[in-house]
């Protein structure tokens, strides 16, 4: 393989695995995002029950 495809090849990869890791870090967030939310609702309900 020449060195021009080797590159590509590279810079490929590297936009993948930083597209997946975006991708999972909004995952992340978004399941926190709705723990804290359950948490919240389950204080709140003992608070007021």
């Amino acid at each position: 393989m020449n060195p021009a495809a080797n590159n590509s090849l590279y810079h490929d990869s590297k936009t993948i695995l930083q597209e997946a890791r975006q991708s999972a870090y909004c995952s992340v967030n978004f399941a926190m995002v709705v723990a804290y939310w359950e948490i919240s609702q389950r204080i709140v309900k003992h608070e007021q029950g």
